[in-house]
Formats: structure tokens, sequence, C-alpha cells
């Protein structure tokens, strides 16, 4: 799907491919993943994609083929729908970032440009505050935050710590307390664990104590 994307259009919008499918690809494919979100944090940006796209259509956002299979919902939030790919339905999604300036670029691994490491840092932190606790999600983010904290630099934390702060306040530093608190369950991790279809149970481990090193003071 990636590879059929307008990739100048998405740049030209400072449009990057980012949430949990971007982490997961580069990171070895450790958990189950299959939504495509791109974030905007750029308003004129954002007003160039939305003018393109009809209730039946992508418009410009597509130069190959694609399968939709639900209306396009588009509103002030970001742009929404479901394509079929390999016969599976995927969610497809544009959100409008309106707390933080997301920062991207090209990628090798990507044939469009992503978001940094960062930025991908900072939306789980926000994720994670809005919606770590709640248990549908399969402590999903905290997962993704331990991955990441294991594989990505520490100079990557500070300034993503930093932007998600200053979107949210201390609510970040609590909620992720707590969702590690919670997730030492063993019986909850190891739901969540199976869940998510998680191999690599080592490097979680690691990534859950480097997450919690990186908030003592």
């Amino acid at each position: 799907m990636l590879a059929s994307l307008n990739r100048t259009l998405l740049a030209s919008a400072h449009c990057y491919f980012g949430g949990g499918t971007r982490i997961v690809m580069e990171l070895d494919e450790f958990r189950e993943s299959v939504d495509v979100v791109f974030l905007c944090s750029d308003r004129s940006g954002y007003r160039l994609l939305r003018n393109t796209v009809t209730a039946r259509s992508l418009g410009e956002i597509f130069t190959g083929d694609y399968d939709l299979i639900r209306d396009v919902r588009r509103d002030m939030y970001g742009i929404r729908t479901f394509l079929r790919v390999d016969g599976e339905p995927v969610k497809f999604e544009i959100v409008f970032e309106g707390r933080l300036s997301l920062t991207g670029a090209a990628a090798g691994l990507f044939p469009v440009d992503a978001l940094d490491q960062t930025s991908c840092i900072a939306e789980k932190l926000l994720a994670h505050a809005d919606r770590g606790l709640d248990d549908s999600t399969h402590a999903r983010d905290l997962v993704d935050l331990s991955f990441m904290a294991a594989s990505w630099p520490a100079e990557s934390w500070t300034p993503a710590m930093e932007a998600a702060e200053s979107a949210y306040g201390a609510v970040v530093v609590r909620e992720l307390e707590a969702g590690l608190s919670r997730f030492g369950d063993r019986t909850r991790r190891r739901r969540c664990v199976e869940a998510l279809g998680i191999i690599d149970k080592r490097t979680l481990a690691r990534g859950l104590r480097v997450l919690k090193r990186r908030l003592t003071p």
C-alpha cells in the first residue's frame, strides 16, 4: 500500500507515516499491527490533503490503484477510511495533530517520508497518557515505548518527553508510571503479550527496565 501513495504530495504537506505500524516495521515486526496511519501537524498541509478527498475518493493521495471499501470520513480531526489489501480490510487514516509539531524525513525503509524517532516517541507518550490504562488496548502503547527504549538512542527521548509534557504536562509521567506498575502483574502481562502476538519477550523486558530508569530523577 505504501508504494501506491503520492509521496510528493504527502511530503509537501509535511504528512508523515507514523503510528504503531511505522514503529513495528522498523523494529523487526515485534508485534501485530496492520493499520496505516499518517500524521500531519502542518495546518496548510492538512488543508491541502483535506481538499483533495471526497466521500468516495482519496483524490491525489494515491497515485496507484487502491480498493476503497468504506466511505471516506473527513473532518477537522482527520481523514479515515478502510481499504482492501490482499483481501483483508486495512484501516487508513491521516490524523491532524494539533498538540505538538511533528518532524519527519525520507527513510530508506519506507517508500514515503516517515516520522523521525523523536516524534514517534512523543506521539506514543501522548497515546499512552490518553488510553494506557484501557484494557482493550492490551498495553500496546507501553509495549511500543518499551521496544523503542530498548532499540533507539537515548538522545531521542529527552526532546520527545519535553514535547509530550509541553502538550499534556505532568500526566505524561504519571500515566507512564501507572502503566508500568500495572504491567508488572504477571497475569496481565501474559494476557497482553499473547493478545499482541509478541515473541521477543527478552527485548520487551529490557525496554521496560530502560523506561523505568528514564523515569527516575
